[in-house]
């Protein structure tokens, strides 16, 4: 049967005690909590009371406290405070618990507002949790909730109206949303019918074309550049990020990468490959090294178009790479040499490119990173991309 995680019994668990407790409540007015003087600073002058959390107020009242009351709001910053603080650890159970709470009254807006408030409090988020847990929450329960994409695509106008007023740090942490958001359902995102295009034909600094540059610029980190590209409209691409450079390295075995290249993508067969790498005599090295490294490199690259791409011919030419010596807990290194060879230029899809193959089975994990450990050059710059 099912068992609690190790650790369950720390968690704080308001969220079944405030359901009962919404569904009855009643409209009730909190009067606004002012500044009140708490001491003197350093000059003398009387300094006003601060508060750690700063609630945003990014719908129209009949949306959000008009709706509920603003007891309501008081319990639902409650649970949500106390689900973040534990969101790392256990994800899946505080996205429930949220969710549950729509389920027990329709509080969507007030819940959303609270997660955008989180996010953008300066200098950073209450209780010093991850500022990128509520970036995860907002789309968790995009998936879970039907109405609450809904109530985001509102949020998501009022803040896009406010950038050029909002501080940059604020803007910053948006486009991660927005990233994150794009990349996680699919980039289907009404650009045309809300404007948002318009931002291309913007001048250079205008601070929705910055923050569309953003938000495409990383969501590149996690999305192979093809894979973005091809979900935009024509008129956003001139938003993307400089096409990264990923293709057959310059050695003297150039030619004979870019003939076995050709080979893959017209689909021909292990077998057909074999009679041009087995006549191959690399020089400098042991033949069968070199022919590994020539056939490996020649995948990589065919591959390079896309996380699937990659994944397809992994598996249509895992046998003649096993031929000529490949095996992950042996040969890691020297497929990181040529993943590196390849990838160079764009480290960020490097990373994809090794978690996928990691997870294919044909890198070692413990192998990359005592490959990128014995790099000093990917140290010293803090291993970029690894």
């Amino acid at each position: 049967g099912w068992q609690a995680p190790a650790g369950a019994a720390l968690l704080p668990q308001p969220v079944e005690r405030l359901q009962d407790v919404l569904l009855e409540l009643e409209p009730l007015q909190v009067p606004r909590l002012e500044g009140t003087p708490v001491g003197h600073g350093p000059s003398g002058a009387v300094q006003p009371a601060t508060y750690r959390h700063a609630g945003l107020a990014l719908l129209p009242p009949e949306h959000t406290d008009a709706k509920l009351g603003a007891a309501a709001r008081f319990l639902v910053r409650a649970a949500l405070f106390d689900c973040l603080a534990t969101f790392q650890s256990f994800k899946n159970y505080a996205v429930a618990s949220l969710a549950g709470l729509t389920a027990a009254c329709e509080c969507e807006g007030l819940l959303a507002e609270e997660l955008f408030s989180y996010l953008l409090q300066l200098p950073g988020p209450p209780r010093g949790a991850s500022p990128f847990a509520p970036v995860v929450a907002l789309v968790e329960l995009c998936k879970v909730v039907p109405s609450f994409p809904r109530v985001v695509a509102g949020f998501a106008r009022q803040l896009y109206g406010r950038l050029g007023r909002l501080d940059a740090e604020l803007d910053a942490r948006l486009a991660l949303w927005l990233a994150y958001h794009l990349c996680c359902f699919a980039f289907q995102w009404p650009w045309e019918r809300w404007g948002w295009h318009e931002a291309a034909g913007a001048p250079e600094g205008d601070p929705r074309r910055v923050f569309l540059e953003k938000a495409l610029s990383r969501a590149v980190l996690h999305t192979f550049f093809e894979g973005v590209e091809k979900q935009l409209p024509e008129s956003m691409r001139a938003l993307m990020p400089p096409r990264p450079i990923v293709g057959v390295p310059d050695t003297d075995d150039e030619d004979l990468i870019k003939y076995l290249v050709g080979c893959i993508r017209k689909k021909q067969t292990g077998a057909e490959l074999e009679q041009a790498v087995g006549a191959y005599k690399g020089a400098g090295s042991e033949e069968g090294s070199r022919q590994r490294e020539v056939l490996t490199t020649a995948v990589l690259v065919a591959g390079s178009k896309s996380l699937t791409h990659l994944s397809t011919v992994l598996g249509r030419y895992r046998e003649l790479l096993a031929a000529y010596g490949h095996d992950a807990a042996q040969g890691t290194a020297a497929a990181m040499d040529c993943v590196h060879a390849v990838w160079e230029s764009s480290p960020e899809e490097m990373v994809m490119a090794v978690d996928r193959m990691c997870q294919e089975g044909f890198l070692e994990p413990a192998q990359v990173l005592a490959w990128t450990l014995g790099r000093e050059a990917l140290v010293e710059a803090a291993a970029p991309g690894l």
